[in-house]
């Protein structure tokens, strides 16, 4: 047992003289407080709420750096051990003020095999190339809405990633961005999204349903390469401005409204793909 455990360091007393009394604690340092009431009182329930400044928050190994050109801050690295990460929403380096966080710069959390989950701020507008490559034991992301696109590497090798959500924002997926995220089985391309960059989901393998919505006027080579389970594609054939070989080793259904038997084709019931 610790030193202190049975009877802790008070850095503050708090003298209520009455029911209904309220005090305000300022630049309380961390630790312990008690509560007092005088002798003619009765305390019969109290409610502490504390609050803070994101800027005066533990760093917890990131580093940000500031932009002066946006007047903003940009997560620069991470050298931390923990398993959850949380990006400020707000920083203040001390020099700067007090500005958003709206950048993650590329390699910031590569090969950071310890991170399970990490919290992105929606103040994030770019999220940098090979930004989280590498995050082996990463499960989940959330992608804010104010992202456009999801740049090169940025989730490659996130070989435990299961679940990802494309905000409407996105207009773009960059090379290799989800490459070999083995454990991803679900994707839905909002229609935003208008373009895929060569490798972009290669080898995602654990996908059971994919749909590739009409607006999607461009896939690069092997973009959706290797993809587990049927990939429905709402076009009759392959766009022209597709690369050739942009679903090699994947299960491809063309659409079709009218029934056909002469190759791989699907139809809507409802809202579920079918094949002929």
């Amino acid at each position: 047992m610790g030193e202190h455990e049975d009877t802790p360091i008070y850095e503050t007393s708090v003298f209520l003289n009455n029911a209904t009394s309220s005090t305000n604690l300022y630049n309380q340092i961390p630790g312990c407080f008690k509560v007092v009431a005088s002798e003619d009182t009765t305390i019969e329930s109290f409610t502490i709420v504390y609050t803070c400044s994101q800027s005066s928050l533990p760093n917890n190994g990131i580093e940000y750096s500031f932009n002066s050109t946006n007047q903003s801050y940009w997560v620069r690295s991470f050298s931390g051990v923990q398993n959850n990460v949380v990006i400020r929403q707000i920083y203040d380096n001390g020099v700067n003020g007090e500005h958003p966080v709206d950048g993650i710069n590329a390699e910031a959390f590569r090969d950071c095999s310890s991170i399970t989950s990490i919290s992105i701020p929606d103040s994030v507008e770019i999220i940098g190339d090979y930004a989280f490559y590498g995050c082996s034991s990463l499960e989940s992301i959330n992608i804010p809405e104010l992202v456009t696109s999801i740049n090169d590497s940025a989730f490659g090798f996130c070989s435990s990633l299961t679940s990802l959500l494309i905000p409407d924002s996105v207009t773009s997926i960059g090379n290799f961005a989800f490459f070999s995220c083995s454990l991803l089985d679900s994707i839905v391309f909002p229609s935003s999204v208008t373009s895929i960059g060569a490798a972009a989901f290669f080898e995602c393998n654990s996908i059971t349903t994919l749909i590739v919505p009409s607006n999607i006027t461009f896939i690069g080579d092997g973009g959706l390469m290797n993809v587990g389970g049927n990939v429905f594609v709402e076009f009759e054939s392959m766009p022209e401005e597709w690369s050739s070989s942009c679903l090699d080793g994947s299960t491809v259904y063309w659409y079709s409204e009218i029934e056909r038997i002469d190759g791989n084709y699907w139809h809507y019931m409802g809202d579920v793909p079918t094949p002929w």
